[in-house]
């Protein structure tokens, strides 16, 4: 096991033990036991310190027979030439917990760059300096850390980067974009230390990170985090990292450590207006406090206020026993030390049996992937990867198999495991997969290099969409740890061919995310290596296909839609049985991967109109009609919000064109919704229908008129109110609902959509955020063409989308132009024409 592990509790100590292994030749082995436990490397408390220092002390032993000067270690500490040199004076004198050295050491042909300080002492090209003339922070680390080693070897790791005399070539590393060149200095560093709070250039301006004009864009980095507090930004490494950078307010606060809830401190939220409890932090307006609470006299009061608070304390004793939580009754309990890590470490504890009749057993571990041995006490080399996918809207009800590989350079292209994934977009949009990928031989072989390749192909089809590359770097480390977001190209999306691989049985495919051009062959069948020239014998079932084979010589398969096992042999009925229904309404039903852990054995592909588990709910259908002194556009968006409780509510929008001389529209929508409401752009609203309990499956009519139009409160509240600061000006909006009732349905600001409505015999209002500005852009997975907008039903996880095309151009994606003709029979005729309606229906214009 590895000495530096970071899983071991005691690492510390055995490096110090480590370090102080090798006695210095000057002095005997009981004055070294004495000088470690008089330096505090043993416990006072020690049996070895309280035999050899029984009869005389241990000082008394160091003062007889250890010489004047000594570096203790005997040894090199850090960067190779830096070490400690301990007096005999110092060694006596003080009665700390950790003895301080009494000088630094280091090669001064390998170390410059310090400040400058009074403390010198140059011999043999060794330069001798006091601790305390050293630019280190030993005080806070001796307040917080406690041991030798972490009180004065870490610090020279920590903090003595910047003295290392490291010249770069400037050609070759310098001018990369990823390097900062230090001001006056030779030496350059990765802009990722930038802003670290650990001085790496001499003058310390790789630490100057003081905002400009407020912003954080500094030194070509977009990610530094940004200090409210001290006006300065710092790296995004030391954001919640346990200590406090930005500095706390008044409040207790820090910007980088309290994230979550200086948000809910900070933000002016409706629902927390006048609810009895004070979430704000309160804000000076015109020489006052005012906090969410204060000036709520038009806001209802109720008889209990419940703030929510809660406390976990389990006290255990503080030295031999930690909490854990009982696997017999689920509830926290203290655990002995002594039992800690007994049994399967990381694993599952097995009794196998050897002889049923003689009652013989033994005791074993069933070993997650990452971990190996009699007890999982090892740890395997590997690829832990997370993937996450998301497609285009022409994809969303494709059902994709998705094969992920650890593949190495060499010419056998080896496949040392791989992962086979089930992937549909209606179950899997917001799936993290967790998988662990190893290597064939243990440990692997540190000259090849490894990375990650992934296949996609539509499962139904087996047709090739494209595939993706995902380098390993730095093949040193045991572990790799991997998280990626893939995107799934368009239908439409031309695979990229190419010719720089002599590919003699496959074909030369480009990745699909690789800036630098990648390529690799795609072997034909039976065939693999990096250029398609070693033959394999598939053993898949004929109607699966086979896309490679494994360093076990397994054959690697993707079968049909209702067959499953390692190679195919194996028939899923449950689409088939027709228990239970499965799927309702034409609804197509796609079985469970058998090696994923679910509770459902099947999920439906509602057709349009139908949802639920087995598209047993018929959609919503809002019919509306106009009054007829309201214009209306040729297009509009209807608005759908749902509310949750304790969460943020959820925004959906969809779009219906209006024809000419129609009276009125027809909307189906899929989701629970409780508010519903018309844009006809410019911020220009009708309210359709709020309702506090959402019906499913419901048919709702109804006639709009002006009650029904959205004001601005602008137009509502006087002047002198909308002066005033938005956490004061927000306390008046109950007064439109009270006021103007049934004038009045629904209003709205620059950050709000509100509604009134009747509650306990009172008219209230009721408001959420609502951003009047968004980009219709489907959140950057859009496939509309010519600008057009991109509407869909919500935020995350979108079943439909829509594209709503800009003028002269037509289409599902609004790929279609008539700009090329002086006039188009679409565009004199295209609002005109009635979809659905038989010819003999349609307007006169469109009969002749």
């Amino acid at each position: 096991m590895k000495l530096t592990s970071s899983c071991l509790l005691t690492r510390v100590q055995i490096l110090e033990e480590l370090l102080f292994n090798d006695k210095p030749i000057e002095i005997c082995d009981d004055c070294w036991i004495a000088v470690k436990c008089q330096s505090g490397i043993y416990d006072r408390f020690d049996p070895r310190c309280f035999i050899h220092c029984s009869k005389i002390t241990c000082k008394e032993i160091i003062d007889q027979s250890y010489p004047d000067i000594l570096p203790v270690p005997a040894g090199t500490i850090v960067f190779g030439h830096i070490f400690f040199i301990y007096t005999k004076e110092d060694m006596i004198k003080f009665n700390a917990r950790s003895i301080s050295p009494s000088y630094v050491c280091y090669n001064d042909q390998l170390c410059d760059e310090f400040y400058p300080n009074k403390s010198l002492i140059s011999f043999n090209n060794v330069t001798y300096r006091r601790p305390a003339d050293f630019p280190l922070k030993l005080k806070s680390f001796a307040l917080t850390r406690g041991n030798w080693f972490n009180m004065y070897v870490l610090p020279l790791y920590q903090e003595l980067s910047h003295s290392n005399k490291i010249h770069y070539n400037e050609s070759a590393n310098c001018n990369n974009l990823t390097m900062y060149k230090c001001i006056n200095s030779s030496m350059c560093i990765s802009k990722h230390r930038l802003c670290d709070n650990v001085t790496d250039c001499k003058y310390n301006d790789d630490e100057e990170c003081t905002q400009i004009n407020g912003s954080c864009l500094l030194h070509g980095l977009d990610n530094l985090f940004k200090c409210t507090t001290t006006n300065i930004c710092i790296s995004p490494a030391l954001v919640k990292d346990g200590w406090c950078q930005c500095g706390s307010d008044q409040y207790a606060f820090c910007d980088d450590e309290d994230l979550n809830n200086l948000y809910i401190r900070k933000h002016v939220s409706f629902t927390t207006i006048c609810d009895g409890c004070t979430e704000l932090i309160p804000v000076t307006i015109n020489g006052r406090y005012k906090t969410d609470e204060t000036e709520c006299e038009y806001w209802q009061c109720t008889d209990e206020i419940d703030c929510y608070s809660s406390s976990l304390s389990f006290n255990c004793p503080y030295q031999h026993y930690h909490i854990c939580v009982s696997p017999q009754t689920n509830q926290f309990m203290c655990l002995p030390l002594e039992k800690h890590h007994q049994r399967c470490h990381r694993g599952l504890p097995l009794r196998i049996w050897l002889n049923i009749d003689q009652n013989l057993t033994i005791a074993a571990c069933l070993c997650p992937p990452s971990f190996y041995g009699n007890m999982c006490q090892y740890q395997n080399q590997r690829v832990s990867l997370t993937l996450r996918f998301q497609t285009f809207s022409d994809s969303r009800r494709t059902l994709f198999a998705l094969i992920i590989l650890l593949i190495d350079d060499s010419n056998e292209r080896i496949i040392h495991s791989y992962q086979q994934l089930t992937y549909i977009y209606i179950r899997d949009c917001q799936t993290k997969f967790n998988i662990y990928l190893l290597y064939s031989s243990r440990p692997k072989n540190l000259t090849k290099h490894y990375f990650i390749h992934i296949d996609i192909y539509e499962k139904i089809s087996f047709t090739y969409r494209r595939s993706f590359l995902i380098p390993l770097k730095y093949p040193f480390l045991p572990v790799h740890c991997i998280a990626v977001q893939l995107t799934i190209p368009h239908t439409n999306d031309r695979q990229e061919n190419c010719l720089d691989q002599p590919c003699i049985r496959g074909e030369c495919i480009k990745y699909s995310n690789n800036s630098n051009y990648n390529s690799f062959c795609q072997c034909y069948h039976e065939w693999t290596g990096k250029y398609c020239t070693i033959p394999y014998r598939c053993t898949c079932s004929s109607d699966s296909l086979c896309v490679g084979i494994s360093s076990n010589n397994r054959s690697i398969c993707i079968c049909l839609l209702h067959k499953w096992g390692s190679q195919c042999l194996l028939h899923n009925t449950i689409c088939y049985s027709n228990q239970n229904g499965t799927c309702q309404n034409n609804g197509k039903c796609i079985p469970i991967d058998e090696n994923i852990a679910s509770d459902k054995p099947f999920i439906c592909i509602c057709p349009k109109g139908f949802s639920g588990e087995r598209c047993e709910i018929v959609d919503n259908k809002i019919i509306l009609s106009f009054h007829k002194d309201i214009i209306l556009p040729q297009t509009m968006f209807v608005h759908f919000i749902r509310a949750i409780h304790n969460a943020l509510h959820e925004n959906g929008s969809t779009f219906k064109t209006i024809l000419a001389n129609q009276k009125s529209v027809t909307i189906q929508w899929p989701h629970p919704f409780h508010v519903a409401f018309l844009d006809f752009f410019n911020n220009n609203y009708y309210l359709i229908i709020v309702q506090n309990k959402y019906n499913p499956s419901t048919r709702i009519i109804r006639t709009i008129t002006r009650l029904d139009h959205c004001k601005h409160i602008s137009e509502i509240l006087n002047e002198t109110i909308m002066k005033l600061h938005p956490l004061r000006r927000i306390k008046y909006y109950q007064l439109p609902c009270q006021k103007r009732s049934p004038l009045l349905s629904c209003f709205y600001d620059d950050n709000h959509f509100c509604f009134c409505n009747d509650y306990d015999h009172q008219r209230l209002t009721n408001c959420f955020e609502f951003n009047h500005g968004i980009e219709h852009n489907c959140f950057g997975q859009s496939n509309c063409e010519n600008d057009a907008h991109c509407l869909q039903d919500k935020a995350t996880c979108p079943q439909t989308s829509i594209c709503v095309c800009p003028k002269c151009f037509y289409g599902a994606r609004c790929q279609f132009t008539s700009n090329l003709f002086d006039l188009s029979l679409d565009a004199i005729l295209g609002y005109y024409i009635q979809p659905r309606i038989n010819i003999k229906h349609q307007p006169s214009i469109v009969q002749k």
